[in-house]
């Protein structure tokens, strides 16, 4: 399966695997791969994963997302050991080699399976998803990858290492204060006129 390692030093070489599928990698909460790092966009890009081919798409990221130091415009294909820069943080892809090039991964209990209208199981788990890297704070020991479930009625793990920076940017209840009040001086404004 292939691997997704963080290279730059202040995430100490965090990892996760990355299943068949499709993969939004940001600085935002929304995104199944969370990068703490204030150079990384909210909406950065996206991984398209399927067996040993990585796809990275652009999604306008404001520092660019880049493969072997080539920018990415649209999407780019990704090799074994490709650095990957989003922002000023380094990832290094890893992919398992071919084993068989002549196989197709479909066997008998899936062709029997699809025969009785049941789903295929899959080949290898999905980790739970999103996966959270933050910088590591002070020595090694503190390094590690946080990875919990995202679904309805789970709640993640209290927050550890580098959370300050999460509490620290203005909440969304400020905008709807600053809106109120703008609209408020824009009604009184009008009815001055009137």
């Amino acid at each position: 399966m292939p691997r997704l390692i963080l290279a730059s030093p202040e995430f100490a070489h965090q990892s996760c695997e990355l299943p068949d599928g499709a993969w939004t990698v940001g600085r935002g909460r929304r995104n199944q791969i969370v990068i703490h790092d204030d150079s990384v966009s909210t909406d950065h890009c996206e991984l398209l994963v399927h067996g040993s081919e990585v796809i990275v798409c652009e999604r306008g990221s404001s520092n660019g997302t880049y493969v072997d130091g080539v920018q990415v415009k649209a999407q780019s294909g990704v090799r074994h050991g490709q650095r990957l820069r989003l922002g000023r943080v380094e990832l290094i892809i890893e992919l398992d080699p071919p084993t068989d090039e002549g196989g197709t991964g479909v066997t008998a209990h899936d062709d029997y399976r699809r025969l009785v209208g049941q789903p295929p199981l899959p080949v290898n788990p999905a980790p739970p998803f999103p996966v959270i890297f933050r910088p590591t704070v002070g020595d090694s020991a503190d390094s590690r990858t946080e990875t919990f479930a995202a679904g309805p009625g789970v709640q993640p793990r209290p927050p550890g290492p580098g959370a300050l920076e999460e509490r620290s940017r203005p909440s969304r209840r400020w905008s709807y204060v600053v809106a109120v009040i703008l609209i408020a001086a824009v009604l009184l404004l009008w009815l001055g006129t009137r």
